[in-house]
């Protein structure tokens, strides 16, 4: 039976006949109503209560009249019970919408398993299920669990998350080594571990770019002298042995800033030097020169080695296969004449 204290029914006798059979009316109504403190509706329904519990309990009422009350205050219980249910559906419709908000804002999230797919599957179908409350307390003891549960489904997320960031890196960066790996392997001479032609032509259109910002860039292309005697007398091997000997030498010569040396091709090689072609000549006179006075020792016996060359300076109007053509009849003019 509903029981209010201060309020008009602390007033009645127990043993008032009225009094047990007004709260008994009541009582039959109030069985899945529940009363919200500082809730306005709540506190409407108690005085209209209250004023028909007055009306009831006056000595004189008449059987007719308490029925009128009895039905007035069932029609009370009523409207109050759809009023409750009606605000409880716009609670679970609200906290429904939230949730699809916070499924719409994971979206693009990464992917790290089943975790947080399933738990807010689950509190769906859970909170849809509260539509079937009979209270207030039930519903909101059933969306403070669903909270909790999205709440540690989405730390759990963003936990996997940042393992799943870190493992993604680091798998990037081991492709990325490989990578590195792979275009040296793609742009290295495996014989000398000059760069090859690939690179060369590569780094002759940057060179042949940055003249035009005012830098200045020349092009030397140089075969070996007699290789094809080396390779026939010799063997192959001596042949390797020879172009590893003058990659040494171009190598110690030409380690500056901006210069490249590659294994151009066969016997060929190329540099691509920064500076004047005064410099680049001198240079290449001082390979010769240190190539006469250390001849390559193979199998104990001394095999003198020398280079030809055509050096050109680059110019913007040059293109990487107009500039390697012309420094090639340098070279061949120049390997004529000393013949």
């Amino acid at each position: 039976m509903f029981w209010k204290k201060g309020s008009e029914w602390a007033k009645l006798a127990p043993s008032s006949p009225s009094a047990i059979r007004f709260g008994v009316a009541a009582s039959k109504g109030f069985e899945k109503l529940v009363i919200v403190p500082n809730d306005p509706v709540s506190q409407q329904f108690i005085k209209d209560v209250d004023t028909l519990a007055n009306e009831a309990c006056v000595p004189e009422i008449s059987q007719a009249q308490f029925g009128e009350i009895v039905d007035e205050l069932e029609s009370i219980i009523t409207k109050f019970s759809r009023r409750q249910r009606s605000a409880i559906e716009d609670s679970i419709s609200e906290v429904y919408d939230g949730l699809r908000d916070v499924l719409k804002s994971l979206e693009g999230a990464i992917a790290t398993g089943h975790t947080l797919e399933d738990a807010t599957q689950s509190a769906s179908t859970r909170l849809l299920s509260l539509q079937s409350a009979k209270s207030y307390e039930e519903v909101i003891g059933g969306i403070k669990k669903e909270i909790a549960t999205l709440n540690s489904a989405v730390e759990k997320h963003r936990e996997d998350a940042k393992l799943v960031r870190k493992v993604a890196s680091q798998h990037v960066e081991v492709l990325r080594t490989k990578l590195k790996h792979a275009e040296k392997a793609v742009r290295t001479d495996h014989l000398t571990k000059l760069g090859n032609r690939s690179a060369f032509d590569f780094l002759l259109t940057v060179g042949i770019a940055k003249i035009a910002h005012g830098e200045k860039y020349c092009l030397a292309i140089m075969d070996v002298d007699k290789f094809k005697h080396i390779n026939d007398s010799r063997g192959h091997l001596c042949g390797d042995a020879a172009l590893v000997a003058i990659a040494n030498r171009l190598t110690e010569t030409f380690s500056l800033p901006g210069t490249s040396v590659v294994r151009y091709g066969g016997d060929e090689f190329a540099v691509l030097y920064r500076g004047s072609l005064v410099q680049l000549e001198a240079k290449l006179e001082r390979v010769n020169t240190i190539l006469a006075k250390n001849p390559l020792v193979y199998e104990g016996a001394s095999i003198p080695l020398n280079i030809s060359y055509g050096a050109i300076e680059l110019t913007p109007e040059h293109t990487p296969d107009v500039a390697v053509a012309e420094a090639d009849q340098v070279m061949y003019v120049s390997k004529r004449r000393a013949a």
